[in-house]
């Protein structure tokens, strides 16, 4: 296994069995982004293969029968509720595997990164390992942050997390000031560690999305980026203080790759079960609708908005909206 990417080598068994992997026109087609771009970037900054199989029909109904079941479960964890325990408890026991091993992708993956059933292209796949969806996601966020975020003096990540995509910006721009900013504290401490064991400058900072505490130790001017991953769709509707705080301080972008509600086509079965799971879990609504207001409005300008038509088995966290401020 590569010791920073997390890498798996495939046996030709299984090589045959997933017989399907995406290259560099498929990230390209998916991201927007020019092939010479996304050729130089990994093979740069190589990725794991993507590997995958497509379902036969059989498979493809089993996978809609549980989709359904878990639509009708309660108790399900809701989003815009101001409670980051779960969160310290999930990034604790990140913490505690950080603690005692090298940093890599592997190792700060997430726990929810889980799946071998995912959503590609409208319709169900299966991937050769439960880390395929977080090598799909580790391998755009590459290719889109040389796009958008290449000369930012100062990165700011808005609920980091276990610092993944940090470790991916200090890869590609090892002399930016990198700061990650989560509602939990072992997200801070995690960072602490990668930035010894990197020899990178990434700072945490404790921040509430919600309630914005936190902001008075942040500094934000016209030479940082701001960007978002998974992170605001656990805001629901309730995104208005951010939006109002991002707008007052005038940062040279705003990245964000989240689920969009807006986005889906709700006359599409495999849409709708999508949507269905996105209102049970009370993810992020209506803030595209918001930034195309304000854009209206001539505050902020649009640079792009892009669903990626990819997910995990029930959602798409995976849409693009880039923009700025006037």
């Amino acid at each position: 296994m590569n010791r920073l990417t997390g890498k798996v080598k495939l046996t030709k068994t299984e090589e045959r069995k997933f017989n399907k992997v995406l290259d560099n026109d498929d990230y390209s087609q998916i991201t927007g982004v020019n092939l010479d771009h996304v050729e130089y970037t990994l093979a740069t900054f190589p990725s794991p293969k993507f590997c995958y199989r497509n379902l036969d029909e059989s498979e493809k109904d089993e996978i809609i029968l549980a989709v359904q079941k878990k639509l009708t479960q309660t108790g399900l964890p809701l989003s815009g509720i101001n409670d980051p325990l779960r969160w310290e408890k999930g990034w604790g026991e990140i913490l505690e595997k950080v603690k005692n091993d090298k940093i890599s992708l592997e190792i700060l993956r997430p726990q929810y990164f889980q799946h071998n059933t995912l959503r590609f292209r409208g319709n169900y796949i299966k991937v050769s390992e439960g880390s395929m969806e977080h090598v799909f996601f580790s391998t755009i966020s590459r290719i889109l942050f040389q796009r958008y975020l290449k000369g930012c003096q100062k990165i700011i990540e808005f609920g980091c997390g276990t610092g993944t995509n940090l470790v991916i910006l200090h890869e590609l721009f090892p002399k930016a000031k990198l700061i990650g900013c989560d509602w939990a504290s072992p997200s801070q401490e995690i960072l602490k560690i990668i930035a010894t064991e990197l020899k990178a400058k990434i700072g945490g900072a404790r921040f509430n999305m919600l309630t914005l505490e936190g902001r008075e130790n942040l500094t934000i001017d016209s030479g940082t980026a701001i960007i978002t991953m998974h992170a605001m769709e656990q805001l629901g509707m309730s995104f208005n203080s951010l939006l109002e705080y991002f707008l007052e301080n005038k940062p040279q972008i705003v990245f964000h790759i989240e689920p969009i509600f807006e986005l889906y086509k709700p006359n599409q079965l495999f849409d709708k079960l999508a949507i269905k799971y996105h209102e049970k879990r009370n993810y992020l609504k209506g803030y595209l609708p918001t930034l195309k207001k304000l854009e209206g409005k001539g505050k902020i300008e649009i640079l792009e908005v892009r669903r990626f038509f990819f997910g995990g088995l029930f959602h798409e966290p995976y849409s693009l909206v880039a923009w700025k401020v006037k």
